[in-house]
């Protein structure tokens, strides 16, 4: 569902795009940094059961998804 909704709200043109994708566990933090043009995801592996993905889209600002 978070990468759908990033998709779908996100246009991927230069003036329109999502600038970093995060993974938040409770020890670590992982973070892809993305340039226009660029496609919206990121694969992250963990074996942490609490999570949070992150992404800033450079026109909305951040959208979060607790897990």
């Amino acid at each position: 569902m978070f990468q759908c909704l990033i998709i779908d709200l996100c246009l991927l043109i230069d003036k329109h795009y999502i600038e970093w994708i995060e993974l938040i566990t409770e020890n670590e933090v992982y973070t892809k940094f993305l340039n226009p043009g660029d496609k919206p995801e990121a694969i992250f592996q963990t074996d942490a059961e609490k999570i949070t993905a992150r992404a800033y889209c450079n026109l909305h600002g951040n959208w979060r998804n607790n897990n």
